[in-house]
């Protein structure tokens, strides 16, 4: 009739077998904790109503059996225990050989047991017949607590045996009923095995479920920066799922209907199914429409088809349906594998890895949910899922990584081509700075040209024909001769390099010009001030500006017999001022040509302003009988569409 089923534990993955090592090597030692593993047991028939509750007293009755714990019985057995065949609840006494209380005084006792009780709904502990303690039975998760009783003071006397009994009310269905191995020594070491117990069974997995939130968080927010990336809210919804998921390894009180709570937890592991897969898929950059949409429909037809009312909820179903959840993950589980075989890479191979380690402890859980390895073990899932979680991540990171390198490459390569364009402009520039030096080179010599030919050339040509046909007296030759070199003079001054500043002009044609008005008799009086620069100031501006005062000055030389030549200058906001004023005699500005309009022949007040418009300046002359004043107007910046004519 007994059927321990505790030696079934070959059937785990290999897998769970590493865990339980690595668990077994971080468990605390307590030696002075006894294991006890035989005790005797009695089955009790009760009324469903007394399921929950404590019993009075313990039973006197014969029949107790000895037995190995822990121990299992099938409904089958139970229901053939003389006085159950009626009954679906029974309770199961238990009770340990005599124990020794420890040899130091005053040190309480415990007593510590960790199992999956799935069908045990209260547990209670007695000492020498009364009882002591006992576990909540509203308490909705008792299936998976560790369970830790203190005995009272007066089982700690020296010496003194003291008989512990263990009650357990069992509905019988279609897990076994049973008793796991029990824990008793001092209330120290007894703490330490149930603190241990309580993180691998309950702390774990709420640690782990955080973390997978906190996880999906991220993976939410890289989705934000990069939409294109399906992967990245795939991650964060199986987090979401997984994190519901594993809310009955560790909620003390389920929320809601208790009804509700585990339809929730059988089928969210449907939905999470279909969001792993599809996130298989989606890195593998593959679509398997007919899959995605088979598992897609699984979950939500079996979510309707088990809703609490429907007749499909319960243990039984529910076991199926993690049968059927394991053989449709093996499958596409195969499949995911041969794609990351053929892709070679590490997060393909990964992930694969990953989804095997948990199908292999989905398997080991759900051997243990049916009691065929014993149910002592913890439930290994949620750590499984933590590698499943971890190739998630990895692969993520991976991705976003690639990401960062291609953009690294890409703005390498735009920096490598921008410097190449760079150089290449660079050439193209000092291409273009040599053909417009050459073509400004060519400009200047032609202009020098054409003022030396019809400039000095010609005045030199008319000079040389007057003197061969006898025309000209000596000092006229000499006038001739000293302007063709005033004119040559001022064609060179045009070539200095004075920039912008018209200062520098003025200064140089008072050094050519000073000389010859003192041998004139004429008195210079120069009040120039400083003046702003003017950006448009080229040899060829230069030549024209200087032109028009040299024009100016040998007018008054010539004609106007003058004893003082005033030369000024003022500046506005808008323009630059020369004034140059005689006190000479003075003439009908409006009977010349050109003086009054603008118009009419002549090559006096005409020339000063064809050369005054080609600069975009302006003149203006007035003349009295106490001298004239020719006042120059220059812009302080030329328009974009102005001219100038270069034949000067």
């Amino acid at each position: 009739m007994t059927r321990s089923r505790s030696k079934g534990g070959w059937l785990g993955a290999p897998v769970a077998l590493a865990i339980a090592l690595l668990a077994a090597g971080c468990a605390p030692r307590t030696p002075d904790v006894q294991r006890v593993t035989t005790a005797e047991v009695y089955f009790e028939p009760i009324d469903a109503g007394d399921v929950r509750r404590p019993a009075i007293a313990m039973p006197q009755a014969s029949g107790w059996q000895r037995v190995t714990l822990p121990y299992a019985e099938s409904r089958r057995d139970v229901l053939g225990v003389p006085g159950t065949a009626a009954s679906q609840h029974v309770r199961l006494w238990v009770r340990l050989p005599p124990q020794i209380a420890p040899t130091e005084a005053l040190q309480p006792l415990a007593v510590h047991y960790s199992a999956y009780m799935g069908p045990i709904v209260a547990a209670n502990v007695y000492l020498d017949g009364e009882r002591v303690g006992g576990i909540d039975p509203d308490v909705s998760s008792n299936w998976n607590r560790p369970t830790m009783f203190l005995l009272p003071p007066q089982a700690t006397r020296v010496g003194h045996p003291v008989q512990v009994v263990l009650a357990f009310n069992c509905v019988v269905g279609a897990l076994p009923c049973g008793a796991p191995s029990v824990h008793v020594g001092p209330q120290r070491e007894i703490e330490r095995l149930y603190e241990w117990q309580r993180l691998l069974r309950i702390d774990g997995p709420r640690i782990g479920s955080i973390a997978m939130l906190m996880l999906g968080g991220f993976a939410l927010l890289f989705w934000f920066g990069r939409r294109r990336e399906v992967v990245y809210p795939l991650f964060a919804l199986a987090s979401l799922i997984w994190a519901l998921r594993t809310l009955h390894y560790h909620l003390a009180f389920y929320p809601g209907s208790y009804d509700w709570f585990w339809w929730m937890t059988v089928n969210s592991m449907s939905w999470l199914m279909v969001v792993v897969y599809v996130f298989a898929f989606r890195l593998h950059d593959e679509r398997h429409r007919y899959i995605e949409r088979g598992l897609l429909a699984l979950a939500v037809g079996w979510s309707i088809a088990s809703m609490p009312g429907l007749g499909l909820n319960g243990w039984t179903p529910g076991y199926l349906t993690h049968v059927v959840q394991t053989a449709i993950g093996i499958a596409v589980t195969v499949l995911i594998s041969i794609s990351s075989l053929r892709s070679g890479s590490r997060e393909h191979l990964l992930l694969a890895v990953g989804l095997w380690i948990c199908i292999g402890l989905g398997i080991h859980d759900m051997l243990l949910q049916g009691w065929y390895i014993g149910f002592e073990r913890a439930f290994l899932m949620p750590y499984g899922a933590m590698f499943l979680f971890a190739a998630f991540l990895y692969a993520i990171v991976r991705r976003y990584a690639a990401a960062i390198a291609e953009v690294e490459h890409v703005n390498a390569s735009l920096e490598q081509r921008l410097t190449q364009r760079q150089a290449e402009l660079a050439v193209s520039y000092e291409k273009l700075r040599l053909i417009e030096r050459q073509q400004a080179e060519t400009a200047e010599r032609q202009r020098l040209m054409r003022e030396m030919h019809d400039g000095l050339g010609s005045s030199l040509m008319s000079t040389l024909v007057m003197v061969e046909q006898g025309s000209f007296a000596q000092a006229d030759v000499a006038q001739a001769l000293r302007e063709c070199v005033d004119d040559l003079k001022l064609t060179i001054d045009s070539l200095e390099p004075i920039g912008d500043d018209l200062l520098t002009l003025l200064a140089t044609l008072r050094y050519r010009v000073g000389s010859r008005l003192e041998a004139a008799g004429i008195k210079l009086e120069w009040r120039v001030t400083d003046l702003p620069p003017l950006p448009w100031l080229n040899p060829t501006s230069s030549l024209h500006v200087l032109r028009i005062l040299q024009e100016s000055l040998t007018n008054i030389v010539k004609h106007a017999d003058a004893k003082t030549i005033r030369i000024e200058t003022a500046a506005d906001n808008d323009s630059v001022v020369v004034r140059v004023t005689d006190d000479g005699r003075g003439f009908d500005v409006a009977c010349m040509p050109g003086g009054a309009t603008g118009q009419g022949g002549g090559r006096g007040l005409l020339n000063l302003r064809r050369r005054s418009a080609q600069i975009g300046g302006q003149i203006d002359i007035t003349s009295s009988a106490r001298g004239t004043v020719v006042e120059l107007r220059l812009p302080r910046q030329q328009a974009d569409d102005l001219e100038i004519d270069k034949n000067v």
